[in-house]
């Protein structure tokens, strides 16, 4: 029942494997029906594969388990995903999308069901992105990194450091710009074209799991730079709105969710952009500033007309702040272009 209800919500039609192309895992809503998919296909690929090999490069006492699971009668727990996404040599995204498939196959009402469509659909917006592994990992322990990255994929670099650094916001020094493209070479995350231009190699990251610690870090230190940029920059040039609101907890979840979706518009808009002209920094914070229930009766006036929005010596403030802080970081290219080499 779970998986019909979940196919009809979503109508999209599933791909199935033939002996030749590798079943699309993001195309997927029943997860028995993909690993059934991908065993065959590498079957396909290498005719000694079978279940017996399948349970011992995954781990499983039982070679019989993956019959089990794709006729419905074992289920996959949290720790049989992992092996099993190993047996069937899924990458990291793979084996991360394959827990939202097995969620949603076994969620146990509506709420849990329209959680993990959330999920599935969070999922597959990102499968574009390429997750690093711990050797570059070094990558999200400096802000600079990421910049200096993105500025690279704007401009046509082709070794001309200092004017790399000057396109950049604040500007950096030649010897740091030659440090960070070295580094970002060595993890293939840039290269050199036959015309020898630096090139991203991916366009979009994501982090390892392992990582989480080092990316909240991150997040702190552009924030703390966005507050210099905030005082140095002019107006015109930036976008900054705060606002502090009062509202239900039922009003506050759906700004989260509707937040969430306006990053995955954002993401979509830019990757359907054809040309890049400057690097944008683009940060949304969205946090409670007091505790979720209410100890007394709001006036009147706030409560006809729901949630307020107040100054900050207003007394009446009580539940959450919002700041959307997009913050250019690169200058237009008209105005600072790397030029061509021998230019």
């Amino acid at each position: 029942m779970a998986e019909t209800e979940a196919e009809a919500a979503t109508p999209a039609p599933v791909q199935q494997a033939d002996a030749v192309s590798e079943p699309n895992i993001y195309q997927y809503l029943d997860y028995r029906a993909f690993i059934k998919d991908r065993f065959r296909w590498m079957q396909s690929r290498d005719p000694s594969f079978s279940q017996r090999k399948l349970a011992r490069v995954a781990g499983f006492a039982n070679p019989g388990f993956f019959n089990e699971v794709i006729k419905g009668r074992r289920k996959l727990s949290s720790a049989a995903i992992g092996r099993m996404g190993e047996g069937l040599s899924l990458d990291g995204n793979g084996v991360e999308f394959l827990r939202v498939l097995v969620a949603l196959t076994d969620a146990k009402d509506t709420e849990e069901k329209k959680a993990a469509m959330r999920k599935l659909e969070f999922r597959r917006n990102r499968s574009f992105f390429r997750r690093l592994n711990q050797s570059q990992s070094k990558y999200y322990l400096d802000l600079n990194y990421p910049l200096v990255r993105a500025a690279i994929g704007v401009c046509d670099f082709r070794g001309d450091y200092q004017v790399l650094g000057d396109f950049l916001r604040p500007p950096m020094t030649a010897a740091s710009i030659k440090r960070y493209v070295r580094d970002l070479c060595e993890w293939e995350l840039v290269a050199q074209d036959r015309e020898g231009r630096y090139c991203v190699t991916h366009s979009f990251l994501e982090p390892p799991e392992e990582m989480k610690d080092a990316l909240v870090r991150l997040q702190q230190a552009w924030l703390t730079q966005s507050v210099h940029l905030l005082s140095t920059m002019p107006a015109s040039e930036r976008h900054v709105s705060s606002a502090l609101l009062t509202v239900s907890e039922g009003t506050y979840q759906a700004i989260l969710e509707r937040v969430e979706k306006m990053r995955e518009e954002l993401l979509e808009l830019v990757r359907a952009d054809q040309s890049s002209e400057r690097v944008v920094q683009f940060n949304i914070q969205v946090f409670p500033r007091s505790g979720g229930k209410r100890n007394r009766t709001l006036p009147p006036d706030m409560a006809k007309g729901g949630a307020a929005v107040a100054s900050p010596t207003d007394p009446r403030l009580s539940a959450a702040a919002l700041s959307l802080k997009p913050c250019p970081l690169a200058a237009h290219p008209n105005q600072a272009r790397i030029p061509d080499s021998g230019a």
